[in-house]
């Protein structure tokens, strides 16, 4: 953590050297720099600066400006075609609603802007002159692997609860150690998070679950995390006992750690054993409703949702590995989805019939399936409508039918997906169906 200088982009630093030029200070501050610093990939640069966001608008009023935050003094900048934030050094009014500060004062002091952030590895800030700055401890902090609160835990976590969710999610994202005094924060006002949306508390669930230290992190605080995912089921009107709670959360984060994909697969890992926190066994269905449900509850999007809901309702259903059995799985879904799917029942070889061989023989089946291209959706047969009733057929439910006929055929392996085979047994259907009409 010696390192003084940072890179970063010649756009943002063209912002720096126009607010210095103009006489203001001006920073990088934040995630930004704390990831940098971790040779982490970066995300958005946010800039702070003692400029008022009328001196900003001023300075950079060539450039498109959004004023959407303009009340909490952040003015949006579209610099050498990229976006930045630029943030007034503030002072935050009071936080009545547990999330948001009433109003904002002004500051010239780079040292009360950073007062008021939330955990002291995100106070730290790089300028052109002095390089990366720290004014509450982040680089200790940073090369302590420590997740600490600014100033008072329990009057941060007061001002807006959605920071607790924050640092266990940092905690599960970067490996890193929470300090005693901010856990017991935590603790003392885990509460107020019922006055947080389910849409903000979706975001950060979604990404603590995903994170490459989720378990690590629960077996480390399971308490705190048995707390906060408690009550986040609740709002689903699901409700456990302390001790099943307790295995439920660490049986599914260790679960997490199993899959390596996309969002869809981490958070059906981490929801398709439900049912080892209640006495009675609940058939996938039921999980898989329940899954939807909480889901709903937190607002999640509809494609989370039901991609969620198909591989937690689907991970105990035997998939053959014949191209039938395959493609009838994939019409459910996508290709995409079978092979999470697939992923998924491997992680969980232990809980169903299934061994890991028998899933595996059915992947390398798939996978050469949909890699060749190979038919195993209606939309992939090489014929369509306009071909059926170019050979002649008007009927709209005989074009159907026909066509679903040459489908399962495909499928089956019985025809090749040929238009010229398609054509000629299709009209063998059009000829046999028209016969059995003049006997009649």
């Amino acid at each position: 953590m010696k390192e003084k200088r940072i890179h970063i982009p010649q756009a943002a630093e063209e912002i720096l050297k126009k607010l210095s030029e103009n006489g203001y200070e001006a920073y990088i501050v934040g995630g930004y720099v704390r990831d940098t610093l971790l040779g982490r990939e970066c995300g958005d640069i946010d800039i702070t600066t003692n400029a008022l966001p009328d001196d900003v608008i001023r300075i950079f009023g060539s450039h498109y400006i959004s004023k959407s935050g303009f009340a909490h003094g952040t003015v949006g900048v579209i610099y050498n075609g990229e976006s930045y934030e630029i943030t007034t050094y503030r002072i935050d009014g009071d936080y009545k609603d547990h999330r948001h500060p009433d109003g904002v004062v002004f500051s010239k002091s780079l040292i009360e802007d950073l007062a008021r952030r939330d955990f002291t590895v995100n106070t730290l800030y790089y300028g052109l002159s002095e390089g990366v700055g720290d004014k509450c401890g982040g680089l200790d902090d940073l090369k302590n692997k420590t997740i600490r609160a600014v100033g008072d835990p329990v009057m941060r976590f007061t001002e807006d609860s959605l920071r607790i969710l924050r640092g266990l999610r940092f905690a599960s994202q970067l490996g890193f150690e929470i300090n005693d005094d901010t856990l017991q924060g935590m603790a003392e006002t885990k509460d107020y998070l019922s006055d947080i949306s389910a849409e903000r508390i979706s975001v950060e669930v979604i990404k603590m679950i995903c994170a490459p230290f989720f378990f690590e992190s629960v077996k480390k605080y399971t308490d705190t995390f048995s707390d906060i995912f408690r009550s986040i089921f609740s709002r689903a009107g699901i409700s456990f006992t302390d001790d099943a709670f307790t295995k439920l959360l660490l049986n599914s984060a260790e679960c997490t750690e199993k899959v390596s994909g996309s969002v869809y697969l981490k958070l059906a890992s981490f929801l398709c054993r439900f049912d080892i926190a209640f006495t009675d066994r609940f058939t996938d269905a039921q999980i898989g409703d329940m899954t939807k449900k909480l889901l709903k509850s937190l607002k999640c999007s509809g494609k989370i949702v039901n991609n969620v809901h198909y591989l937690v309702q689907k991970h105990q259903i035997r998939i053959l590995d014949d191209k039938k059995a395959i493609a009838n799985t994939v019409c459910e879904s996508s290709p995409e989805m079978l092979l999470e799917l697939l992923e998924l029942q491997k992680a969980y070889c232990g809980y169903h019939e299934m061994s890991s061989s028998e899933i595996e023989k059915t992947e390398v089946k798939a996978k050469d399936l949909i890699f060749r291209g190979e038919c195993l959706i209606p939309s992939q047969l090489n014929i369509n409508g306009r071909d059926i009733i170019a050979l002649g057929c008007k009927d709209g439910k005989s074009i159907g039918n026909i066509l679903e006929e040459l489908y399962r055929q495909v499928i089956e392996d019985k025809l090749k997906n040929d238009k010229k085979v398609l054509s000629d047994h299709a009209l063998r259907i059009l000829k046999s169906s028209n016969n059995d009409d003049t006997t009649e």
